[in-house]
């Protein structure tokens, strides 16, 4: 019956503290020792911890007992106990170390399902640079494609270039050259962002102004 319900207790944490907390709790209830502690590696990214109960009077000496909580993947730590008598009770020990066990396996799940949500968020992470990339590689030929037609066209001796046209062409190169600065800013801060050199300045946009800016940006496309 203890292990049932110890079972159900782990099978509903999610997190090191959480079942830090149950192992703690329950081998208390069970065998109650003077004092436990338990000893927890890094976990999930978190950093090392201690657990104990009473968090009051911490005994000096050598704990009676130590327990580790590992399996054939990894440590996770260590679970520490001083008793009453020099040794537990055989039943007690048997009990103890299957807590030890049930706890040692929830640690484990959430570090496999920690491993594995963070697997998934780097592969999500590389297809959409991969998308942002071809994006980019486009907006970038589009204002290229501008100022090598326009420059070529400038540098050319067969067509008369009337003042007029000239200032047109120019302006092009103009609007298109500070487009390219801007778009090789973004990739830059993009950079800086990811790098954690960048930390972003979140504020309310109105979406139609970046619509337009996207339309106005199409439209000049289509029409060169």
């Amino acid at each position: 019956t203890l292990l049932y319900e110890f079972s159900l207790e782990l099978a509903g944490v999610t997190d090191a503290e959480g079942i830090a907390g149950v192992i703690i709790r329950r081998t208390t209830e069970t065998i109650q020792p003077n004092h436990i502690e338990l000893r927890l590696n890094s976990i999930c990214d978190n950093p090392p911890a201690t657990f104990s109960y009473p968090d009051e009077n911490k005994p000096t000496s050598e704990p009676n007992l130590s327990i580790l909580l590992e399996t054939g993947r990894s440590t996770f730590g260590e679970l520490c106990l001083w008793v009453k008598n020099p040794t537990l009770d055989p039943h007690e020990e048997h009990i103890l170390r299957t807590f030890v066990t049930q706890g040692t396996l929830a640690l484990e799940r959430i570090s496999l399902e920690y491993a594995q949500s963070r697997s998934k968020v780097v592969e999500e992470s590389d297809r959409l640079k991969s998308a942002l990339l071809s994006s980019v590689s486009h907006e970038f030929r589009t204002p290229l494609s501008t100022i090598k037609a326009s420059i070529t066209s400038l540098l050319s001796d067969k067509i008369p270039w009337d003042a007029q046209t000239r200032i047109e062409l120019l302006s092009s190169v103009d609007e298109e050259t500070d487009y390219l600065n801007y778009l090789v800013g973004n990739l830059l801060d993009m950079s800086r962002i990811e790098a954690g050199a960048l930390k972003p300045d979140r504020q309310w946009n109105v979406l139609s102004e970046i619509v337009d800016g996207v339309i106005i940006r199409l439209y000049r496309s289509l029409i060169n």
